[in-house]
């Protein structure tokens, strides 16, 4: 388990790098991963990549990467509801009890509007007849005249875990 957190760690960290000894890239591919927020995990022998904008991709050796289909083909209905437009940002992956739980964050830029969503999923294999994710919801938000915050994963995500 040590092994595989310094190796996904090492290609985070590499990710990164590229990307800013490149510069901006005009588009992401496979080859020019340019990606913001990148977490990674590891399922049915491959490594997953989530990113800003809930972009995934995957590989079996960390050096030949595909993409894999997005998670959320649109705006789930809540965060439509909240008047949140545009992509979801930073995510975070996790599995608990056989269960995966994709964490994302949606915000109304330059306000303390924002709130986190989590969708499930029971493996990350495309391949697999199991493989479906579902939105579970909102987990936490932050409102104006309420809290001095913004629902960001890195803080809010240890205490907003759904009930398993």
């Amino acid at each position: 388990m040590r092994k595989q957190a310094f190796i996904i760690f090492g290609l985070l960290l590499s990710i990164t790098l590229s990307a800013q000894q490149r510069g901006p890239a005009i588009g992401t591919t496979v080859e020019n991963p340019d990606v913001h927020d990148p977490v990674a995990a590891f399922c049915d022998g491959r490594y997953y990549i989530f990113t800003t904008g809930l972009s995934v991709m995957s590989s079996a050796d960390m050096k030949t990467w595909r993409f894999e289909p997005r998670p959320l083909s649109e705006t789930p209905r809540w965060a439509a509801d909240k008047g949140f437009r545009g992509m979801p940002w930073a995510p975070d992956i996790q599995f608990i009890n056989g269960t995966w739980y994709l964490y994302y964050s949606y915000s109304v830029f330059g306000k303390n509007i924002s709130a986190i969503g989590v969708a499930t999923n029971k493996t990350l294999n495309p391949q697999s007849p199991d493989y479906k994710w579902e939105d579970q919801g909102m987990i936490v938000e932050s409102i104006p005249g309420r809290d001095e915050w913004n629902a960001i994963l890195s803080v809010v995500v240890q205490r907003a875990r759904p009930k398993t």
